[in-house]
């Protein structure tokens, strides 16, 4: 009971692909890692004053003399996306042309120079027939970056967005491409938890695929979870969300409870609930009122 949901989702994820059972897809990054024996920095959240991460100094490349400040953040959000496996897209193909970190590009008509505005398509990169759209709105030195995975027949249902503050990470007056970014951890962090990781996970729970979220694993690991976390934690497990409450509501969780906190515990009142989840779980709160 006293470990954490954290701590017993990591120990049996873990014992579980260990022995081969399921694949989590790797993100980019993890995958350069492994043929990487460079000491050179793989993510953004690793680069100095003195050394780009290779994949932002290959996107950079597509930049030039006129570029502003915008620009540069806008091509730091394609290297970030490219980290949690989104890849841009082509205008006029359903399939990117980029297969690792250190291809990738700036997409053509990228931005609409009458108004500023940033548009462009991904595709993560496990499951490619799934679309997203980067939307990135200037307002004065800020900028509004929404994306939205395309779920629902090419229509978004839900996005994620974030207002990034450009000159907080942009020096646009340095002349040295590694001492132009500054506190790019922050900004690395904060985009990661709030739209490409929810992003990835929601594509990955759409499309069946095993991912590093407790939605996205197999309904049995689910159980098991559940059968291992104590009343309390259970209810606000129920809160989180529709799949998680119907999960938590399952008569047979309640009466394993039962069964592992209160062995000797024999029922002498038959009266039936209105629902079979209530019998158990009234039994099991009569129980610890005891």
């Amino acid at each position: 009971m006293a470990e954490s949901c954290e701590s017993v989702v990591s120990s049996i994820v873990t014992s579980v692909v260990s022995h081969g059972q399921v694949k989590v897809p790797e993100t980019p990054c993890q995958e350069d890692a492994k043929t990487s024996g460079s000491p050179e920095p793989i993510l953004v959240e690793d680069m100095t004053f003195t050394k780009l991460v290779p994949s932002l100094e290959r996107i950079l490349k597509d930049l030039n003399k006129s570029s502003i400040h915008h620009d540069y953040i806008v091509a730091l959000i394609i290297v970030l996306l490219a980290e949690a496996g989104f890849y841009p897209l082509l205008r006029d193909s359903d399939r990117s042309q980029c297969s690792n970190l250190k291809s990738l590009y700036i997409p053509k008509n990228w931005k609409i120079e009458s108004t500023g505005m940033y548009n462009m398509y991904f595709q993560l990169q496990a499951v490619p027939h799934i679309k997203c759209k980067l939307f990135v709105l200037p307002l004065g030195d800020e900028l509004i970056v929404s994306f939205y995975p395309l779920l629902e027949e090419g229509v978004a249902r839900k996005g994620y967005s974030m207002m990034v503050q450009t000159l907080r990470h942009v020096n646009p007056y340095s002349t040295d491409l590694s001492g132009r970014y500054f506190n790019l951890k922050v900004l690395s962090h904060s985009f990661k938890n709030t739209i490409s990781t929810p992003a990835r996970s929601d594509i990955l729970i759409k499309a069946g695929v095993m991912g590093p979220s407790l939605q996205a694993i197999p309904i049995e690991l689910k159980y098991r979870i559940l059968k291992m976390l104590d009343a309390r934690t259970l209810t606000k497990m129920a809160q989180c969300c529709k799949q998680f409450c119907a999960l938590c509501s399952d008569p047979q969780l309640w009466k394993s409870l039962i069964q592992r906190d209160f062995p000797n515990f024999i029922r002498t009142n038959h009266k039936k609930m209105t629902k079979d989840r209530d019998y158990y779980y009234q039994d099991y709160m009569a129980l610890i009122m005891i």
